[in-house]
């Protein structure tokens, strides 16, 4: 994210130029006490799911990521319906 784009209260974002983009429409999600475990996949006809990216984040992190998610698919219904 561009410093002039950036978010009040975040901090700006630095993509590395060698940064692959990966879709993703499966998502398994474990957990310990202590971190949440995010790995995501492509589901595709006829090819064995395989894990393209796995993040972890604290229990608080994932509150917070959750919270995110739910403001913005709000704001994406708002604008192209459910």
């Amino acid at each position: 994210m561009d410093e002039k784009k950036a978010m009040p209260g975040l901090p700006p974002l630095n993509l590395p130029e060698d940064l692959v983009a990966q879709y993703s429409n499966l998502t398994r999600i474990s957990h310990t006490p202590s971190e949440f475990v995010f790995d995501f996949a492509a589901l595709l006809p006829g090819i064995q799911p395989k894990v393209l990216a796995r993040v972890l984040m604290s229990p608080v992190a994932a509150k917070m990521f959750l919270q995110a998610m739910g403001e913005n698919l709000a704001r994406y219904e708002s604008n192209f319906g459910s």
